[in-house]
């Protein structure tokens, strides 16, 4: 993608179409490559991804949603695992939950494949090792918690360590009671001191043989004594805590080779089931927008009905749908009228409708719209004066129109919002006329909103051009667009609405 592309991108709001694409991705990932989606310039993966998205629309309409939902990025723990280093618990079931997702989606790409082949087809790079999940579910009693009946040894170590707990906590409440402890306590409460249970003593008692003491109080005045009655029961606690430790190291150290070593297989998958979260990203937003699949090739024609801009619909306002059209017979487009009336608005629409194809997005159009693959797509819109580099809003748009003929060729959109203006209307018309023939002469596509008499002329002295109007009535603009007509500017009128 050119430097002029990536600004024409800025230009037309393509960021907040993406933004509106990642929300409705399940996964975080698929929310990631839907901010960053790369526009596609291959017909033939674009024609097939709209048919996947169509083949998911019609399972939609009858309540079956493909589950994309909890592949979560997993990329980090499995890399951790193929190097032969143990995972923690909480990642060895993060990607528990990732196989279980995958698996579930394969089942359902599987269990719908006579109504989806395209989807079956476009999937059949994702495996799961059931035997795997099977052993990572079955590991598992709840998240984080490593299951006792899977692993005997574990629930034999657990319980040990609560007998003694138990056994230590009974001890020492006994132990307050007699009067050897009791008379030199110097609170009547059991703590810790380095994982050890204690009991707080008077310095002063220190050397009568009750225990090991293992801290002291700032003050000095308290002791802190484990009693020589339960180091034994508190060493073998110790003892089981540790064997526990080794044995779950143990069993993660298994599960991650087990993990490291499916990372292949599992990261391609997850490749895909990202792939197909987007597929249904782009459904979900088609949906929203009340959008339609168009007919797409490299004819350079772009034939639309009823269509709107996306992000009005998005607001939820009220937007009056318009028809555009560019085919080789009429390769460039005029667009007239007044100020305020829905010119930028319908420029715009048409350069969203290209790069909606190339994200392969469902546009806000009539059903039966044709919009053809240009893998260019070139805008001037707005004012692009640039103070730091010393060009004035004339200059800039002139740096501008001399890249876009540079770049004009079969396969290439451009869309110039106020042509030529800045400057002397007679020059600025003549410049205007010079920039549209020779663009239509290079084969592109070619959409510009004026309000010069010269170039609304244009239509009757070049079939090539043909003209577009948007209506006033009753001293206001009705956003209505009007193939074929041109219109004024009601510049008066417009001032006396202000």
């Amino acid at each position: 993608m050119t430097s002029l592309e990536q600004q024409s991108l800025l230009s037309l709001d393509w960021p907040k179409i993406l933004e509106a694409l990642s929300q409705e991705a399940h996964s975080l990932r698929g929310q990631a490559l839907a901010r960053d989606l790369v526009l596609l310039d291959d017909l033939e993966a674009i024609q097939d991804n709209f048919e996947i998205i169509q083949e998911l629309w019609n399972l939609s309409n009858v309540g079956e949603h493909i589950p994309t939902g909890g592949s979560v990025d997993i990329r980090q723990a499995l890399d951790t695992a193929k190097k032969g280093r143990a995972l923690d618990l909480e990642d060895i079931y993060a990607c528990t939950e990732c196989l279980v997702s995958l698996a579930k989606l394969q089942a359902w790409i599987a269990g719908h494949a006579e109504q989806s082949p395209r989807l079956e087809i476009r999937s059949q790079t994702l495996e799961v090792d059931h035997s795997l999940k099977k052993t990572l579910v079955d590991s598992f009693e709840e998240p984080g918690v490593l299951s006792e009946r899977c692993y005997p040894k574990l629930k034999r170590l657990r319980q040990e360590i609560i007998d003694r707990k138990i056994q230590i906590q009974r001890t020492l409440s006994r132990l307050i009671q007699e009067p050897r402890i009791r008379d030199v306590l110097q609170d009547q409460f059991v703590t810790t001191r380095g994982d050890r249970s204690v009991l707080p003593i008077r310095a002063s008692a220190k050397r009568i043989g009750i225990g090991i003491v293992h801290d002291s109080s700032a003050s000095g005045e308290t002791v802190f004594i484990e009693p020589n009655e339960v180091v034994e029961l508190q060493n073998q606690k110790k003892v089981a805590e540790l064997s526990l430790i080794q044995e779950e190291h143990k069993i993660r150290q298994q599960l991650s080779n087990a993990l490291g070593e499916a990372h292949g297989t599992i990261s391609n998958s997850l490749d895909v089931a990202w792939e197909l979260d987007l597929l249904a990203a782009r459904l979900s937003l088609g949906q929203k927008l009340n959008a339609s699949i168009p007919e797409v090739r490299c004819q350079g024609i772009i034939e639309l009905q009823q269509a709107r801009h996306p992000l009005l619909v998005l607001a939820e306002g009220t937007v009056v749908p318009n028809g555009l059209k560019l085919d080789e017979s009429h390769p460039g487009l005029i667009l007239t009228g007044p100020n305020a009336g829905g010119k930028t608005v319908a420029l715009k629409t048409l350069a969203l409708a290209a790069l909606f194809v190339r994200a392969s997005i469902p546009f806000p159009a009539r059903a039966g719209l044709r919009i053809d693959l240009f893998d260019v797509v070139i805008a001037d819109i707005g004012d692009a004066q640039a103070i730091a580099d010393g060009l004035s809003t004339f200059s800039a748009h002139i740096k501008t129109l001399k890249s876009s003929l540079d770049l004009a060729k079969r396969g290439t959109l451009v869309l110039l919002d106020e042509l030529a203006v800045g400057t002397d209307p007679s020059q600025g018309a003549a410049l205007a006329e010079v920039v549209l023939r020779h663009l239509v002469d290079s084969n592109a596509r070619v959409v510009t909103t004026t309000h010069y008499s010269e170039l609304k002329t244009l239509p009757a002295r070049d079939a090539r051009f043909q003209s577009a109007a948007v209506s006033f009535s009753k001293g206001r603009p009705t956003y209505n667009l009007k193939m074929g007509e041109t219109g004024l500017s009601h510049a008066f009128s417009i001032a006396r609405t202000m």
